[in-house]
């Protein structure tokens, strides 16, 4: 809980700065796109299946 709420923090520091420089649309497919690679990383390093996951 404490690393999520750390983790958090830090994005939300992110996507402010990065508000004078992008859009708002680029910023959540930045944020998406390293949500996902971030689950799919400690998904590989858990050895489960992406798919049994989501499905």
């Amino acid at each position: 809980m404490l690393l999520a709420m750390g983790g958090f923090a830090i994005e939300d520091g992110m996507i402010k700065k990065l508000t004078d420089n992008f859009p708002v649309s680029e910023i959540l497919i930045m944020t998406g796109a390293l949500g996902a690679l971030s689950f799919a990383i400690l998904a590989k390093i858990g050895k489960m299946a992406l798919c049994s996951i989501i499905c």
